[in-house]
């Protein structure tokens, strides 16, 4: 009986030791870098019209119409992306949160052009709008639940900044017809704060290395530009003039895998061994 209470006392010694020692394995700063894929897409929205008073040669209701809805539509490209993170943990039993900001590349960009004739005129016109943007940051929670020891799974979600670029270009062809070619085009740049969330799976490698794959959808809202028309000559038209305004929004979505240092890995008052 003795031998038999001296084993229980053992093993539940043992049981609390890995559970201290598992409680304080994921807790602590780490530093790493990612690689992935991203694919971005933007939704345009166009309208085409005449400032009062402009007695714009367009006027007709249905050619404003046919360039606004030449100038609306969807635009998608995918880029490799790749970059660094920080972050922190701490964890309580199997449960795992934290913080952890990334910055890196986030090359997408594309243009988008239409062209056709004017209803109600003989001439025809081009429209072309696009978007480009080149870096990504994000700062977001981690929330996760370790299945084993060594393996975290993981939720994700905070707030992520980007630049969007937005550019709109209109021309015609009137000079084919005896009359002057409107052209103009405008662009707009700003830094964008939308939101992201996503999950992932991290792996513990051993000598303070972890490996990760992880997923982000992104959500940078919409921005917007205007072009004035002007002449071939690069003379404003005054009574001709021309307006077209564009808006596009961004969202992209984050296929990446990566590796972490993790410091002070198994800072903890018992050490134990399994």
């Amino acid at each position: 009986m003795r031998k038999v209470l001296s084993a229980s006392v053992a093993v539940l010694i043992a049981s609390s030791t890995c559970s201290l020692a598992q409680s304080a394995q994921w807790s602590g700063f780490y530093i790493g870098g990612n690689v992935g894929k991203a694919w971005g897409k933007s939704n345009f929205v166009s309208t085409f019209g005449c400032p009062a008073g402009g007695g714009c040669f367009y006027s007709n209701p249905v050619n404003l119409e046919a360039v606004g809805l030449a100038g609306t539509g969807s635009a998608n490209d995918d880029n490799w992306t790749g970059g660094g993170q920080v972050g922190f943990n701490w964890q309580s039993g199997v449960v795992v949160w934290g913080v952890e900001a990334d910055f890196q590349s986030f090359s997408l960009g594309i243009t988008r052009t239409v062209s056709g004739p004017f209803p109600a005129n003989i001439t025809s016109y081009n429209v072309t709008t696009g978007y480009n943007t080149d870096w990504l940051f994000t700062a977001r929670g981690r929330l996760g639940w370790t299945v084993t020891p060594t393996v975290l799974l993981y939720a994700t979600g905070g707030v992520a900044l980007t630049d969007l670029q937005v550019s709109n270009q209109f021309v015609d062809d009137a000079a084919n017809f005896g009359g002057v070619n409107t052209f103009g085009t405008s662009s707009a740049s700003s830094t964008r704060t939308g939101w992201t969330v996503g999950g992932g799976l991290e792996v513990a490698l051993g000598n303070n290395w972890t490996a990760k794959g992880e997923y982000l959808y992104l959500d940078f809202g919409s921005a917007g530009t205007t072009v004035a028309g002007v002449t071939n000559t690069g003379i404003p038209l005054l009574n001709l003039n021309r307006l077209t305004t564009v808006g596009g929004d961004l969202t992209a979505r984050i296929v990446r895998f990566g590796l972490n240092y993790r410091f002070d890995w198994g800072k903890s008052p018992v050490i134990a061994k399994y």
